[in-house]
């Protein structure tokens, strides 16, 4: 039986620089910081896993401040099945516009990426770097 696959788009709003975003997101001590998860290797060309592991997969495209390209997997996708996962940073007068595209997700695993973007990624990340009600 074949796996019906999904693409996922999500666009967050978050009041940082793009290079504050791009920062948390490749280098692996902040990474691992607001994911409260063990990240490795999420600044360099090549493999790179997330959470301890739970998720993994290749930067294809690292371009400073504006674009991450990877290839995704989990523990929970269909044995070597991967995603690709594009996020684009748009700066804007006042924070930044992150867009994200996730193809090829099973179906039986959309709902759950979906909702881990928003409550692993978007949240922490604007605990991160969002000013603290006006006091930073």
């Amino acid at each position: 039986m074949k796996t019906v696959l999904k693409t996922l788009k999500q666009t967050v709003r978050i009041n940082a620089k793009p290079s504050q975003i791009y920062e948390a997101l490749t280098n692996p001590e902040i990474h691992s910081q607001f994911t409260q998860n063990l990240a490795e290797n999420t600044d360099k060309l090549g493999a790179f896993s997330t959470y301890g592991g739970y998720s993994s997969g290749k930067n294809l495209e690292l371009v400073k401040d504006k674009k991450i390209v990877q290839t995704w997997t989990c523990d929970d996708f269909p044995e070597g099945h991967y995603t690709t996962v594009t996020l684009e940073f748009k700066e804007e007068k006042q924070g930044t516009t992150l867009k994200l595209i996730q193809t090829s997700i099973p179906i039986e695993n959309y709902e759950d990426i979906a909702a881990g973007w928003i409550e692993y990624y978007w949240k922490p990340l604007k605990v991160l770097l969002e000013p603290k009600n006006g006091l930073s």
